[in-house]
């Protein structure tokens, strides 16, 4: 996991994992300023892997459609991702179909598709969180969801930020 609220590195932390050549790579955003740094991430990774980007969190829930506009973004998991992720990550190793995959949008042939959504994930049965390796070869990127009560944004350097989603 990277946080860009308190890896002020990222970007270099970003590329190292890269470099290993992960399955996919996951950014979770809330609406609002946030956004700008979360395109960044996903910019950065556009040039530098062929991995797909696949955006979840309040925001690409709440729109869902409109995230999958975004030229950057590849899928998004609508509502909770802890069913939904171990599926998708089967549909990207290419042992299930994509479209059978609940509560996510993605691409196909540059139009978007909506699968069956997901039923509610009742969290308070899921197993304790576990932040090793259980995503490998998954970069899952957390990024300032609280920027309001931080002391400051994220770094971009130079990053040229894409427009917004």
């Amino acid at each position: 996991m990277i946080d860009q609220r308190i890896e002020p590195q990222w970007e270099a932390e970003l590329l190292d994992e890269l470099k290993k050549g992960p399955l996919c790579v996951g950014i979770s955003s809330m609406t609002g300023p946030q956004l700008r740094y979360a395109l960044a991430a996903s910019k950065l990774v556009k040039a530098h892997s062929s991995a797909p980007v696949i955006w979840g969190g309040p925001h690409p829930s709440l729109m869902p459609e409109q995230t999958l506009r975004h030229e950057l973004i590849d899928v998004v998991v609508e509502g909770e991702g802890e069913e939904t992720l171990p599926e998708l990550l089967q549909a990207l190793e290419g042992k299930r179909p994509m479209g059978t995959v609940r509560g996510i949008w993605y691409k196909d042939g540059g139009r978007p598709v909506k699968t069956a959504p997901r039923d509610f994930t009742d969290l308070n049965t899921q197993p304790p969180l576990y932040h090793g390796n259980w995503l490998f070869p998954v970069i899952l990127l957390l990024f300032a969801t609280l920027l309001a009560a931080l002391d400051g944004e994220p770094s971009t350097k130079d990053t040229n930020v894409p427009e917004r989603v």
